[in-house]
């Protein structure tokens, strides 16, 4: 690792440099509180993501003054983004890289009943310490969606199927705004 540094950072890597490693979470966390826009205040930070270490969501809390603490997570396998990127795969992108073909997908659509059932149908949302914690009932790793997909909808999905895009936006939109209510209740934070 080191000789690699000294390769990439140049004269900015010496022998000194301290290295310290940390969680794949915990390096999201520190971005997101680092760049927050009102400093001194009680704040929360949400990661979600497919898989950190085995962490798909943490929560993590500060007053404003001192570095968050996690203060809760989801474990693989359930989690929303594990879903989001089979979701991702189901719509001919490749995951952990074209998340956000997906997302942009979900601009040119709206929402579709039978796509949300049918995505809604692997999910239960119940409460973990005062949060909602996104389960789900099979291994988006593992399952192959594709069959089950014709099978539920009754036609295979369509590279440009926005409406899937759309519909899978719902789901982690309306997640999400749950899990940022229940922190607003529960920590009284706001930002």
């Amino acid at each position: 690792v080191k000789k690699y540094l000294k390769e990439v950072l140049g004269h900015a890597y010496t022998d000194k440099t301290k290295l310290v490693f940390v969680e794949h979470h915990q390096s999201h966390m520190h971005l997101a509180y680092a760049t927050r826009p009102v400093i001194k205040t009680p704040t929360a930070v949400i990661v979600a993501d497919a898989v950190g270490e085995l962490e798909t969501t943490s929560v993590w809390i500060s007053d404003g003054t001192h570095t968050p603490k996690r203060v809760w997570e989801t474990k693989y396998p359930h989690g929303v983004g594990l879903m989001y990127s089979a979701v991702t795969k189901l719509a001919g992108f490749k995951t952990n890289e074209e998340e956000f073909s997906l997302m942009a997908l979900a601009a040119y659509g709206t929402p579709s009943g039978a796509e949300y059932d049918f995505l809604n149908d692997f999910v239960e949302v119940s409460f973990s310490n005062g949060l909602p914690e996104f389960l789900t009932s099979i291994n988006f790793h593992k399952e192959d969606l594709f069959s089950r997909y014709k099978e539920a909808i009754g036609r295979h999905v369509a590279y440009e199927n926005a409406s899937l895009g759309s519909t899978m936006q719902k789901i982690l939109t309306d997640y999400m705004r749950s899990l940022t209510d229940s922190l607003v209740t529960k920590f009284d934070t706001r930002q």
